[in-house]
């Protein structure tokens, strides 16, 4: 989608260009019609959301990521004024169950859990223990989005679970590497709750949302696995 946006803006721009029209219209808020200036921030704004999804960016910046892909909201509506009504209908169907699909991972996530317990292992990484109800199943590799509101109230951080609903009826546990601002956080805050505790943890308050799994076992078909 950016690609063909960028070609239309691009191409829109060399014909503004050539007619020696581009100062005039580049900042024009037109009353009536296609406002140029609404498509030009709404075209910036995706650029800048597909730059920070590269995985250079996202992987070692996760948090920046995360925030700047609420930037969607900026660019549906600079969308609707350059588009017009008549043509935000045809995407309409996609932003009401994306939206469908946020409420019902906030409904999903509301109950908060906590975390039981935690053992901190070399290379900065630690291993999370959470509760999970016996009934719930799910596949290898699977993913959570945890979020500690004691420490953000809007981050959710994705984790592969690395127990097996098989074998722990009652419990689930993660690896979480310190890495970034969120996870060396989590780092910190662990490591002091274990030195201060040496009999048990304390509770640390949590929401977590899925698991979401994959539809097969792919990797089963590799020879080695690490």
């Amino acid at each position: 989608m950016i690609f063909f946006a960028t070609v239309h803006g691009a191409s829109t721009l060399f014909v503004w260009g050539i007619s020696h029209h581009i100062q005039d219209e580049i900042w024009r808020w037109q009353r009536k019609g296609r406002i140029y200036l609404a498509g030009e921030l709404a075209l910036v704004t995706g650029i800048v959301i597909w730059i920070t999804s590269l995985p250079q960016i996202r992987r070692k910046k996760f948090e920046f990521f995360y925030y700047a892909h609420h930037l969607y909201i900026v660019f549906l509506l600079f969308f609707l004024f350059h588009a017009g009504d008549q043509h935000f209908y045809m995407v309409f169907p996609g932003i009401f169950l994306f939206g469908l699909d946020k409420l019902f991972r906030i409904i999903q996530s509301r109950p908060e859990t906590c975390i039981l317990s935690a053992r901190v292992h070399p290379n900065r990484a630690i291993e999370v223990i959470l509760p999970k109800d016996p009934s719930l199943m799910y596949t290898p590799t699977s993913t959570i989005y945890m979020k500690i509101p004691s420490m953000s109230n809007f981050q959710r951080h994705p984790f592969s679970i690395t127990s097996s609903s098989k074998v722990e009826d009652h419990t689930m546990s993660i690896i979480v590497k310190s890495e970034g601002g969120w996870t060396s956080s989590l780092y910190e805050m662990i490591r002091t709750e274990l030195d201060s505790n040496t009999d048990c943890m304390s509770c640390i308050p949590a929401t977590i949302e899925g698991p979401y799994g994959p539809a097969s076992l792919n990797f089963l078909r590799w020879g080695k696995r690490t």
